[in-house]
């Protein structure tokens, strides 16, 4: 690489690096909420009653859950969850990545917020790419053809032209990748890298899960399987189908009614995307998206 390059990569990398620790450190300060990272935590700074998000990993699965402490453990916490009221989460200490308290609810819904919005990820098609989108010193992958063959592309965008975009890859992140826009099939951006590297995994895997904070109806298409929880009436439900139709407001799924006391018929649910709690997509009927909906508490946005 010649040193022109390496000097530009080197000044977005400090910028962004500097914007991020102000950033994040004021937001801290003014919010009153705690870090503590693994090898950093301090059970003396917990409290029942508090507000506590917690980014873990169990068996091997990233997850996170964010609530009230209503229990401290000498080997862990037991959360209030806010995402499946009235059950609680227990988590070891040694499972933990990332743990942000606050006393203050509002202060922590704030935070929570802003966590949230860092995690949220935009993905464009050809049909709908817009490069104007996509700022320098964000992160991104891209899946694109180049002589005929497919090659993907993931790391920090360097530099956005109006027909082009160079993304800093490889996996030392030493190489350069100019992708024309003419070239590319699927690009999807985030502030954080992580959210991409995520986003990634789970689209090679054909599964998205998406919440109520972050759903984008764009990913809810015609023919998809879904596992979908939401409010009807004031109590949660839970539909296993898949999309027949989708409108700007709402989808409709088919799906099975009745169980072994009862017949089985098929039957049309329109679902309101504001009813929606947490939905699986799937584009395998086998995959078993119950476990995951059960289990995992995933924060991905894939916005339009």
């Amino acid at each position: 690489m010649k040193p022109p390059a390496l000097a530009l990569i080197a000044t977005i990398l400090m910028s962004v690096a500097t914007q991020y620790v102000s950033h994040a450190a004021q937001r801290s300060t003014e919010m009153d909420i705690t870090l503590m990272s693994r090898g950093e935590l301090d059970p003396t700074k917990l409290n029942t009653k508090s507000y506590a998000y917690v980014a873990y990993k169990s068996d091997g699965i990233e997850r996170a859950e964010w609530g009230r402490i209503v229990q401290i453990d000498p080997d862990g916490i037991v959360i209030e969850s806010e995402a499946a009221p009235l059950e609680t989460r227990k988590i070891s200490f040694g499972d933990i990545d990332i743990l942000a308290v606050a006393e203050d609810q509002p202060a922590f819904e704030s935070w929570l917020d802003s966590r949230l919005a860092a995690e949220k990820i935009t993905v464009m098609t050809r049909e709908d790419l817009d490069l104007t989108k996509l700022a320098t010193g964000s992160y991104a992958h891209a899946i694109y053809s180049w002589k005929g063959f497919k090659r993907k592309a993931s790391g920090m965008v360097l530099e956005v032209a109006p027909r082009s975009v160079l993304v800093l890859s490889g996996t030392e992140q030493t190489e350069t990748a100019k992708i024309a826009a003419a070239e590319i099939d699927t690009l999807a951006f985030a502030n954080s890298l992580q959210a991409v590297e995520r986003w990634q995994k789970w689209s090679e895997r054909g599964i998205v899960q998406m919440s109520r904070w972050d759903l984008n109806p764009s990913m809810l298409e015609e023919g998809l399987h879904v596992h979908v929880v939401y409010n009807s009436g004031g109590q949660k439900r839970e539909a296993v189908g898949r999309i027949v139709d989708r409108y700007t407001d709402r989808i409709v799924i088919q799906h099975r009614v009745g169980g072994k006391n009862s017949f089985v018929r098929r039957q049309r649910l329109k679902l309101p995307f504001d009813d929606i709690e947490a939905v699986i997509v799937s584009r395998d009927k086998r995959a078993r998206t119950s476990d995951l909906l059960r289990n995992t508490i995933i924060f991905l946005h894939l916005a339009h």
